[in-house]
């Protein structure tokens, strides 16, 4: 996928060629954060809270959750994106992303860990390694 770009340094460029820009590189492109966890957490209220911290640091955000059945204990997705430079208009879940925080004390998934790109970050809440081995 292409993404459109002002940004000389990126413009025309494949996600997976944009993950291996230096962050200086990357500054103007939307950056993409997935939260996990379980009904009841607070995984939607902290989208929401860091959304709108990012917004009132001047930035452009946007933070929707992703659930099947309302009650508590089901998985829970929440996705946030912010942009220095210009509004958001993507209107899809997150498929790759910058962090990724895990707020269950459930290691997450290898296919959830892979939606990491590289050099981004893993926030996870677990007292022992992730079993999974899935490069960074």
């Amino acid at each position: 996928m292409i993404r459109g770009t002002t940004d000389a340094a990126t413009a025309g460029r494949r996600d997976d060629e944009v993950a291996r820009l230096c962050p200086e590189e990357r500054s103007n492109w939307v950056q993409e954060m997935l939260i996990v966890g379980r009904g009841g957490e607070g995984v939607v209220l902290a989208s929401q809270l860091l959304a709108e911290t990012f917004s009132r640091a001047g930035l452009w955000a946007q933070s929707f959750p992703e659930f099947k059945a309302e009650r508590r204990g089901a998985p829970i997705s929440a996705f946030l994106r912010w942009d220095a430079a210009s509004p958001i208009h993507r209107r899809y879940r997150v498929r790759e992303c910058d962090v990724l925080v895990g707020i269950s004390p459930t290691p997450p998934s290898a296919a959830i860990l892979r939606t990491v790109r590289p050099g981004g970050l893993a926030v996870l809440n677990c007292e022992e390694r992730v079993p999974h081995a899935v490069p960074f």
